[in-house]
């Protein structure tokens, strides 16, 4: 496992991109790791929760999309040490969720300033807890447990605070395809 992690860290190293926004006179700054991973033959949701609770101390938010996730903490160094321990912090998180297959397709580290500008310019992500899922489709909460645990609801699009989570639009997908079927029914 050793000789991997060794072979993935460099190949990681060399694809991350970093932003040089320096702090003022070389010292230690907070920065933002964004890694999207591909885990084949993992399961996505149960690797997405580890890593939450392996980066604890890191702030980390993890979105699962498809066969990939998006997991995003801070790393404390300066410009120079930022990249290095960000790679160093995922790959003993995905050594401690046993995930020595997955493997990093996209990097990028930049400074904590540059990653609150580009969140100020975007319009925030809005994400449902289960309770107002079942607002919008007019059920109970526990249907929608009902409905999850019998995988007859879409899987979550994050996690927060370690909470499944959805989209609105996921869920008003969900709830198209219920009337359609409903009317067919």
């Amino acid at each position: 496992m050793g000789h991997t992690r060794t072979a993935s860290l460099s190949l990681a190293s060399n694809n991350v991109r970093s932003n040089p926004d320096l702090p003022s006179e070389g010292g230690l700054d907070t920065w933002i790791a964004i890694f999207d991973i591909c885990a084949p033959g993992s399961d996505l949701e149960w690797l997405g929760d580890g890593l939450l609770d392996a980066l604890v101390t890191q702030n980390p938010v993890v979105s699962v999309s498809g066969d990939q996730i998006v997991c995003t903490f801070s790393v404390v160094g300066t410009a120079q040490t930022a990249i290095a321990r960000a790679v160093e912090s995922l790959w003993t998180a995905l050594e401690t969720c046993h995930a020595p297959q997955a493997q990093v397709v996209a990097a990028n580290v930049i400074s904590s300033r540059e990653f609150d500008r580009q969140q100020a310019e975007q319009e925030p992500l809005k994400f449902l807890c289960a309770t107002e899922c079942a607002e919008i489709l007019e059920v109970s909460k526990q249907r929608i447990a009902q409905l999850i645990n019998a995988g007859d609801f879409p899987p979550p699009d994050a996690r927060v605070d370690g909470r499944p989570a959805w989209r609105p639009e996921s869920v008003r997908g969900f709830a198209a395809l219920r009337r359609r079927r409903s009317r067919k029914g």
